[in-house]
């Protein structure tokens, strides 16, 4: 496992995770756990596939052919049991371009969105770049386990007022929780009684905690046709920056719909390194995404542990889903914003602060697991010391 998992030096390297890093701390020093990508090499399958693309030397216009999409429709019944057909399959570049389509095609300018806070932020972005406006179903927080549940009652309230579409989050970033087949099914219930566009973005849904069975909102295409699902192998296998993913839509008229909207902006031609670094993904590598997922959950036992053994008063979100640990550091006396500023200037460390997922208690950071053991525990001493620091400045 460690073989597999090791410290990649990525600082210099054009990562955005990095580059805002060093930028931060101005110094080479620096350890981020921020943006949600991973720092070891990808699967060696899909490095060999790329490598083997890259020496036939000819890059010319490319379309996903039918091995594509038996490819994905493979992974989906596989990995989520979940029968699709090919023709439900559109490749997209981006999750957050699709998600941009789906919000100019199915609504009108000014009209609501929902998203169920603390939540990805660059839904926020996304929904407001395009004029819409972002109503809140916040998540109810188990102050006696950490763990969160959707408050589908505020969310009716919602769309009685009228929204249209809700963006979901499965598995949830930033709160780790993989939403059951029962709460999951509940919600598609109630977007149809509504008739609310139910917009799906599962990309973390590959990163399963072994206690866990992830349920794709595509199990419920008989129940309810408005329902898009996005997915894509960028979280997985850490390959974001080819730009890979697709949308998978079941109802015939909302898919024609939406491949017009692709054609009148000529989205239609994937990315050739991508496509062939999807298909070593989907059919060499479940053995490679079983291993991260049994690395991630040591790491986040080696996180939970050692920081409740060193701060008794810290609240560690169970970890279900993803690789984004939710670390409740309120008792510390500094709000998110002011701890990560702080972090990043005495320790050069970067963490992501909560305020930016609109954490209403602004009292929780998200700590990137996908990471190797070696660059975690270094990033747990630097935290566990500046937290002491903390502790020190009270008592003094």
């Amino acid at each position: 496992m460690t073989d597999l998992f090791k410290t990649l030096k990525r600082i210099n390297t054009d990562s955005i995770k990095w580059a805002m890093a060093k930028e931060e701390t101005n110094s080479e020093d620096t350890l981020t756990f921020s943006v949600a990508d991973s720092d070891y090499e990808t699967a060696p399958e899909i490095k060999n596939a790329l490598k083997d693309r890259v020496e036939h030397g000819a890059f010319g216009y490319a379309r996903a052919d039918k091995t594509y999409y038996e490819v994905v429709k493979d992974w989906m019944l596989r990995r989520y049991g979940v029968e699709t057909d090919t023709t439900t399959i559109i490749p997209i570049p981006k999750v957050l371009t699709a998600l941009s389509i789906l919000i100019q095609t199915l609504t009108e300018k000014n009209s609501d969105i929902v998203i169920q806070t603390p939540v990805y932020h660059a839904f926020r972005h996304v929904i407001e770049d395009n004029e819409r406006v972002i109503v809140d179903n916040p998540l109810i927080k188990d102050t006696s386990t950490n763990r969160y549940i959707m408050d589908l009652g505020h969310l009716e309230e919602t769309f009685k007022n009228g929204t249209k579409m809700l963006v979901f989050c499965s598995p949830h970033n930033p709160v780790g929780r993989v939403w059951t087949y029962h709460e999951i099914r509940d919600l598609v219930k109630l977007c149809k009684a509504y008739g609310v566009f139910l917009i799906s973005d599962e990309i973390h849904s590959d990163i399963i905690m072994n206690d866990k069975s992830f349920t794709s909102a595509a199990r419920f295409y008989e129940l309810y046709d408005s329902i898009v699902v996005l997915n894509a192998p960028s979280k997985t296998f850490n390959i974001a920056g080819l730009q890979s993913g697709n949308m998978i839509i079941q109802g015939d008229a909302l898919r024609t719909k939406i491949k017009k909207a692709l054609k009148s902006i000529h989205m239609s031609m994937p990315n050739i390194l991508s496509m062939k670094a999807l298909k070593a993904a989907y059919t060499e590598c479940d053995y490679w995404v079983d291993a991260q997922n049994a690395h991630i959950l040591n790491n986040f036992n080696t996180l939970k542990e050692t920081l409740k053994r060193h701060f008794e008063a810290i609240e560690i979100s169970p970890l279900e889903g993803t690789y984004l640990a939710w670390i409740d550091i309120g008792f510390s006396g500094l709000n998110s914003v002011a701890f990560q500023k702080r972090l990043a200037k005495e320790k050069y460390m970067v963490v992501a602060e909560g305020a930016k997922f609109k954490d209403g208690t602004n009292s929780h950071i998200r700590f990137n697991l996908a990471c190797s053991e070696s660059m975690l525990e270094e990033g747990l001493k630097r935290l566990i010391n500046f937290i002491n620091t903390l502790e020190f400045e009270k008592q003094s």
